[in-house]
């Protein structure tokens, strides 16, 4: 049985009427399923818990938040995830190639079942990873971003340099495989996926099923080096900016110096006072193109 969670709210509420018409197609070629709408945050973590009793395959549908959600509600579970891709980013989406395709083509991926393993990752062991835990500047645009009103009066490229320009650097203890390092940075990063915003090809060498996670460091310089970077992230040649550090690791330990500090994971925003990565005890399974 296949479970469909939708998040009506996702992408300003536009994915609605996709939604309406992925089901069509779904009921054309007689295919059973159960469907749920969530109704505020976090709806899609008790539903998924739900469904994942009575479902083999669930379908979270909406944007990267949604997935988290529904990942971290059936973590558990023996299922197979396959997300649609509903909102404005789709970066889990862009990693099984489901990004761009038609309603049409993507029920016929789903139903053909082409499975794939998926690495996570837990943080503090209680929420599950699938792109990336940044601290930082990338961090500061995820929260304008995230508060609407920001990105509807200067628009994208206004609110980005807002947060460019706004955005100090912090000082960090990171402990990895390799010891444990004081930082003074713009950004640090875990990634579990190349892409993380939407696409930006922030680590290349990132996979999601290589049972490593890309530490990304970007040392703080001087205000054109920042501006420097950000050039670079949007090209994909971030990692290669000299005052950037790369690292290939199996865990993680990153304590902001500064206290309790927001952080972005998964795109989902929240604060804490230190930050432990492990991989989880399984890889996930998902169905890709």
């Amino acid at each position: 049985m296949i479970g469909i969670i939708f998040n009506p709210k996702t992408n300003k509420g536009t994915s609605v009427d996709r939604m309406k018409h992925i089901l069509t197609v779904l009921d054309e070629k007689g295919v059973e399923y159960i469907y749920r709408e969530s109704e505020y945050a976090g709806h899609s973590i008790v539903l998924a818990k739900e469904l994942a009793e009575q479902c083999d395959i669930l379908v979270p549908s909406g944007g990267d938040g949604t997935v988290f959600e529904v990942v971290n509600g059936a973590l558990d579970a023996d299922v197979t995830f396959f997300p649609l891709p509903m909102g404005s980013g789709n970066d889990v989406c862009r990693s099984l190639d489901l990004q761009g395709r038609t309603d049409e083509e993507l029920v016929d991926i789903l139903l053909a079942r082409k499975e794939c393993d998926y690495d996570y990752w837990l943080l503090n062991n209680k929420y599950a990873m699938l792109i990336l835990l940044s601290f930082g500047i990338v961090t500061d645009i995820t929260y304008r971003f995230s508060i609407k009103k920001d990105t509807v009066k200067t628009g994208y490229y206004s609110t980005l340099l807002k947060a460019i320009l706004t955005s100090k650097p912090k000082r960090y203890i990171v402990k990895t495989d390799s010891g444990e390092r004081e930082y003074f940075a713009d950004f640090v990063s875990l990634q579990n996926l190349n892409i993380s915003g939407g696409g930006m090809n922030i680590c290349p060498d990132a996979l999601k099923d290589d049972s490593v996670l890309d530490l990304v460091v970007v040392n703080h310089k001087n205000p054109l080096r920042k501006f420097l970077n950000m050039l670079a992230l949007n090209s994909g040649k971030l990692p290669s900016q000299p005052n950037v550090v790369t690292e290939r690791i199996t865990f993680a330990e990153i304590t902001p110096l500064s206290g309790n500090e927001m952080y972005c994971l998964d795109g989902e925003l929240a604060s804490t006072e230190k930050a432990v990565i492990r991989m989880g005890k399984k890889k996930l399974r998902f169905i890709q193109h």
